[in-house]
């Protein structure tokens, strides 16, 4: 499975505390109990989480919402290994925030780690239409197409390669693309 580098699980710590400080301020706590989380428990952390997380808090900014909370929730537990609980989140931040790329971005690849592969494709589908000149959308949405063995992953890497042609990670998964499909079509 694959991990999130530390940085980004450290922003994502980052914000997920600002966004605690929200939920606990009057006004957060109004906001946030007048929603109904579908399938998602409310903020909590556990007491591992809190002391991984206090020593980022001060670096936080003090805004944010629910869909910002469930959204970096999610990423939380996607690097802690636990895609079946952060594809939760992800999907209540899309269910507030539809034309947001990331968290159906990730939610789709929760889905895909989870074993519920027609979902994700459906979700990758939504999210290269939603930002075809992005570079990550087609990236994940071509990984996951060539992890299926699907050709038309060779024309979302292509597209992504050309978008960043100078991502290694991105050049190294169109070069296994073409091996898989060579003579098969794409760009």
């Amino acid at each position: 499975m694959r991990r999130l580098p530390i940085i980004e699980t450290a922003i994502a710590a980052a914000i997920v505390i600002s966004t605690l400080a929200v939920a606990n301020s009057p006004r957060g706590k109004d906001r946030i109990e007048s929603r109904a989380l579908t399938g998602v428990r409310p903020l909590a952390f556990s007491e591992q989480e809190k002391s991984l997380l206090s020593g980022i808090a001060p670096y936080t900014p003090s805004e944010g919402d629910e869909s910002d909370a469930a959204y970096h929730r999610g990423l939380v537990l996607l690097a802690g290994g636990e895609p079946d609980r952060a594809g939760a989140y992800f999907a209540r931040a899309v269910e507030i925030c539809p034309r947001w790329v990331e968290p159906r971005m990730f939610w789709a690849e929760c889905l895909a780690l989870t074993g519920l592969l027609k979902d994700a494709d459906e979700q990758f589908k939504i999210v290269v239409r939603m930002a075809p000149q992005q570079a990550e959308p087609n990236y994940r949405a071509g990984m996951f197409l060539l992890s299926q063995g699907h050709p038309h992953a060779l024309r979302l890497l292509g597209m992504a390669r050309e978008i960043a042609p100078d991502r290694a990670d991105i050049a190294e998964a169109y070069q296994q693309a073409q091996k898989a499909f060579a003579g098969g079509g794409g760009r």
